[in-house]
């Protein structure tokens, strides 16, 4: 069952809502102070900042788990040189994820990335350092970081700007990530 926009839309609200109240001194523990854990609800609500037991991160983890668990997949790294090759002819959709070294959101984000390729394989993510790669950078006209790309059939379909939360990242690749 595909969950509808209003669906969607909670489930984003709920999780931003649950990063501003946890940013705003919660007492939550920092997104890496969060224990890792095998269950679905709970893997949802990793990386994000709000504490695994608060009833904000119970409710964003049951929507996650609703849209559905993927199985696993891995980060690719490309370049310039076969971003062609490995992004705009892939079969799958493909996340690429504009990074720099640099860049404090975007190990954040790296992060939360790598659990969602654990977690699933329909989608191909990837990430490109924008510092060693500045044609494909200008190319598609980077110009905040991190950036996160989704390419299907050679095609940009869509774009997701700064660092999110892994429930609202999830709510956005659902299409995608099927």
């Amino acid at each position: 069952m595909k969950p509808s926009a209003r669906q969607m839309s909670a489930l984003v609200t709920v999780a931003v809502l649950s990063f501003f109240l946890s940013a705003c001194g919660s007492g939550a523990p920092e997104a890496e102070d969060v224990p890792t854990s095998t269950t679905s609800s709970e893997a949802s609500a990793k990386g994000s900042v709000a504490s695994e037991d608060s009833p904000i991160a119970e409710q964003a983890g049951e929507k996650v788990e609703a849209l559905g668990s993927f199985p696993k997949g891995e980060i690719k790294v490309v370049t310039d040189a076969n971003f062609r090759k490995e992004v705009l002819m892939s079969d799958k959709p493909v996340l690429v994820n504009f990074w720099a070294e640099w860049c404090g959101p975007c190990k954040m984000v790296d992060r939360t990335l790598q659990e969602i390729a654990g977690e699933q394989d329909s989608l191909i993510i990837a990430k490109i350092n924008v510092d060693e790669n500045p044609l494909t950078r200008s190319t598609y006209f980077i110009t905040s970081l991190p950036t996160l790309n989704v390419y299907q059939g050679g095609q940009l379909v869509k774009t997701i700007i700064g660092a999110k939360p892994k429930a609202a990242l999830l709510a956005e690749l659902v299409l995608y990530a099927r």
